[in-house]
């Protein structure tokens, strides 16, 4: 398992075909869901974190990781979007404030 990633591995395996094929399919189910930067930022990150937790020791082939990791951001990123959405509709504006209408 490699802890640190260097900005060229980074750079080598994001112009892998491979790898942005991988990219772009795990998170085409999310595009109703989430925006374009979102999207890219959960690819970004999952190719990041496949990079650095990858063990070719466990089993699993480094495209299975990269696709998990994807599908992984893509759900942690729809949770924390409908926190911060929930939270929002939850603050009764006119109490909490303490402006009565």
């Amino acid at each position: 398992m490699n802890n640190n990633v260097t900005n060229q591995e980074y750079i080598v395996a994001y112009q892998n075909p491979e790898n942005i094929r991988i990219l772009n399919r795990a998170s085409y189910k999310y595009k109703n869901f989430l925006d374009e930067h979102d999207l890219l930022s959960c690819q970004t990150v999952a190719l990041w974190r496949t990079l650095k937790n990858y063990d070719p020791d466990a089993g699993n082939s480094f495209k299975n990781s990269l696709y998990r990791f994807v599908i992984w951001e893509c759900k942690a990123m729809l949770r924390k979007k409908r926190i911060k959405t929930q939270s929002i509709e939850d603050i009764d504006l006119d109490t909490s404030v303490g402006v009565y209408l």
